[in-house]
């Protein structure tokens, strides 16, 4: 099964519980995908699906980087002020990956999270 301490969401029955004709365990193998990447997330938005799957969009925000800007140029040929800069004004939200999960895993996920935010606490205590 896997370890708690890896990292792992167990989805399986409790352990300890018979179950006839099921074997004791299971071992599980984590390939990465070509698409697999590591993102910074400070939030997300989401919804139900028309399926009722549950999306969950992570974004990080920013402010946004200018669409074009024109620069002044020094007499010595260097760069000089920001003359004028187009682009969008506010806060950026990026949008980096959208998750899509049923409610039985979602719960599983809610169970792994709140067990994760316990042992940060516990370390925060600790301190």
């Amino acid at each position: 099964m896997p370890n708690e301490a890896d990292g792992g969401v167990e989805s399986a029955s409790e352990p300890g519980v018979d179950t006839p004709g099921l074997p004791a365990q299971v071992q599980f193998h984590y390939v990465k995908s070509n698409f697999f990447r590591v993102v910074y997330a400070e939030g997300a938005w989401g919804g139900l699906s028309p399926a009722g799957r549950i999306v969950i969009n992570f974004y990080n925000e920013r402010a946004p980087i200018p669409l074009l800007q024109t620069v002044a140029v020094n007499p010595d040929g260097s760069l000089g002020a920001i003359v004028t800069a187009e682009g969008k004004s506010g806060i950026l939200r990026e949008v980096e990956v959208a998750v899509t999960m049923d409610v039985d895993h979602a719960r599983e996920l809610h169970k792994w999270l709140a067990d994760k935010i316990g042992q940060y606490d516990q370390l925060v205590k600790a301190k």
